[in-house]
């Protein structure tokens, strides 16, 4: 039960200093939302045909997200800003240079509410990480853990019967 929260929220995407067409931004992004979706923690961008006139006139994309919470958002943005890996998506992330993407998301769930934002820019098959994953985060009034010590009685590994 890593993943007892869910998120949304919104990618940005800034295309303008790419050197790219808007085709090759529509290929691009295609090809990403695929690769996203695919991941153990996917993120689901939902990037259609609806999607490609703001790209062909803006450069860029302004798309709603959804997930699975607490890992996807906070180990994903930092997987994204890791390029040394050879992931699908690490290779799309290369293959932009100039690319920037800004990533606003709230999540909610099991006594626990939280939101952030991370702007990444890649240049040079290198990304930037700016920003706070889970600036604002605490716990709803309704959490039956008051401190840490409540959670390991609860959850002691010792007591486990199997």
């Amino acid at each position: 039960m890593a993943n007892v929260t869910d998120v949304t929220g919104v990618f940005i995407f800034d295309f303008t200093n790419t050197g790219k067409t808007a085709q090759e931004a529509i290929d691009w992004l295609t090809r990403f939302d695929d690769a996203l979706s695919s991941l153990g923690y996917p993120t689901y961008l939902g990037f259609n045909e609806s999607d490609h006139e703001a790209v062909e006139k803006d450069m860029g994309a302004s798309l709603q997200f959804s997930g699975a919470g607490r890992w996807t958002y906070e180990e994903n943005i930092k997987v994204f800003a890791n390029l040394d890996g050879d992931d699908d998506y690490q290779n799309l992330l290369k293959e932009m240079n100039g690319l920037t993407i800004k990533i606003e998301y709230e999540e909610i769930g099991n006594d626990f509410e939280g939101n952030g934002y991370a702007t990444i820019t890649i240049q040079d098959g290198k990304a930037t990480l700016d920003g706070e994953y889970f600036g604002d985060e605490f716990e709803t009034e309704d959490s039956e853990f008051d401190d840490d010590d409540d959670w390991d009685d609860e959850f002691d590994d010792e007591d486990d019967d199997w």
